[in-house]
């Protein structure tokens, strides 16, 4: 059952005045005309004012006076007669209409935003989620409508056709003028004794308990921060103007926000478009289109369909996967932080390749080490003879692992190859505007990977090499990779 609002307390106008020797009458009504005062102003102190000319001003006023008011009169005017300069005596009230009785919601109410608030102390934890209808929906239903009254003139005070405000997109039913209904989609608010459904949902301050989760058809803006724990759900766009907690935040539009995000591993974004950030730690982002981000993105895990952007810090840990290019000014960190960053993805190629390209990438790595073990004698077959006993048969093991070794990388490249050939370019490209740091794993098309040895130096512009199923720089200082 709803609570209807409290009456304001009513505002007071003069209907009437007449003039005398020193002194002046005035008619005040309220305005919602339940009560009528007569006040008395003096020009000077020793201005009188007979009480017969009170009782007639009454009289001439029009007012409506029950017998117990007609009674009353001759001592008020007496009071006022004696009384000083801006004295005032209630002379006669009205009969306000009977009030409405219980509203019956037939939407989810219990504890909700259904609620106004603005003037009580609400625990926090017992808010319900924001109600969602359709249109046509019939929202509730109003109780017979109540007794009129009469107002100090003896007019009638019926009472309104419904007991709160209709706002925006909400309706008396044409064809039942006891039921109230939803004229569009959107969100059920009752705030201030009105009645909306609202489209567009702006939360003035914080996502906390008193406002509790969202779940909303149309556009929502939070003028604060979210905090943790809290899930927001929109058909449309978020608009976020502070910072985003360990909290959900999904649309099918897109999502911006204004502050940082620390997810703590827990966090989770999905945006259906576009996705803007100041920063975003410990994460996970799910992005239809393009994400930017001003300041970095660090421990994440970051999918998006379209292009990532850093604008002015760069990727730290994590992962993050692009359908398009990658630009930052850094990849990685000094402390050799292991870090994934892939562009030009296309899930269904990655998925064919995935296990091809595993199998390349650990077969080079073995060459790669053994013939580091072997240095200069790697490629010398007679080289081990200069040697007795033990250390030869030793050289010429490795030299046959090494043999071994690369007929496997050949295999493993040309599965590879065979897995890939229907696979074209995208000419997607990661650009790093500093350096890229060791322990970074680059990948390019799905097909093309790299980890990065040692530090390398920026600017870069790194595209997929497809023949070679490696990684190319267009613009560098010095290689990509040993």
């Amino acid at each position: 059952m709803g609570k209807l609002p409290e009456e304001k307390i009513p505002r007071v106008e003069v209907a009437s005045e007449v003039q005398g020797d020193g002194w002046k009458l005035l008619l005040v009504v309220s305005a919602d005309k339940l009560t009528a005062s007569v006040q008395i102003a003096r020009s000077s102190s020793t201005a009188e004012c007979p009480p017969d000319k009170v009782v007639a001003f009454v009289h001439g006023c029009g007012l409506r006076l029950s017998k117990e008011e007609e009674t009353r009169l001759p001592e008020l005017a007496r009071s006022l007669a004696k009384g000083e300069s801006g004295a005032t005596v209630v002379v006669a009230k009205g009969v306000a209409a009977e009030p409405w009785q219980a509203i019956d919601w037939l939407i989810p109410m219990g504890i909700s935003l259904l609620r106004d608030y603005s003037d009580e102390t609400v625990d926090l934890h017992e808010v319900s989620h924001f109600i969602n209808v359709r249109a046509g929906q019939i929202l509730c239903e109003l109780p017979p409508t109540p007794k009129s009254g009469l107002d100090v003139y003896g007019g009638l005070l019926a009472a309104p056709a419904c007991p709160f405000d209709l706002g925006d997109r909400v309706a008396i039913d044409a064809k039942n003028s006891a039921r109230v209904l939803a004229t569009q989609p959107g969100c059920v608010r009752f705030l201030s004794g009105r009645l909306s459904v609202e489209q567009h949902l702006e939360i003035p301050g914080d996502l906390d308990f008193k406002v509790g989760n969202i779940d909303f058809c149309g556009d929502v803006t939070i003028h604060g921060s979210v905090l943790d724990g809290f899930h927001i759900k929109s058909a449309k766009s978020i608009v976020i103007d502070g910072n985003v907690g360990v909290a959900t935040i999904e649309a099918a539009g897109d999502i911006t926000i204004k502050g940082g995000v620390n997810g703590g591993h827990k966090g989770r974004l999905q945006s259906g478009g576009d996705l803007q950030a100041h920063y975003l730690h410990m994460v996970t982002v799910e992005c239809g289109g393009d994400i930017l981000v001003d300041i970095e993105c660090h421990d994440s895990a970051i999918v998006a369909q379209g292009s990532v952007t850093i604008t002015q810090g760069g990727i730290i840990g994590g992962r993050v996967v692009a359908g398009t290019d990658i630009v930052a000014g850094f990849l990685g960190a000094e402390m050799c932080v292991p870090t994934l960053v892939h562009a030009g993805y296309n899930a269904s190629t990655d998925c064919q390749v995935d296990k091809a390209r595993a199998s390349v990438a650990r077969a080079r790595a073995l060459v790669g080490n053994l013939e580091s073990t072997l240095a200069d004698c790697a490629e010398k077959p007679g080289f081990a003879s200069r040697f007795p006993g033990q250390r030869k048969t030793q050289i010429i093991q490795l030299q046959t692992r090494l043999a071994d070794a690369r007929l496997v990388a050949k295999r493993a490249h040309a599965e590879l190859v065979g897995k890939t050939s229907g696979c074209a370019p995208t000419g997607a490209a990661i650009v790093v505007g500093k350096q890229i740091f060791p322990k970074v794993t680059l990948v390019i098309d799905s097909v093309c990977e790299e980890e990065i040895a040692i530090e390398v130096m920026g600017p870069l512009r790194l595209k997929a090499d497809h023949d070679r199923f490696a990684i190319k720089a267009v613009s560098a200082k010095q290689p990509v990779s040993k």
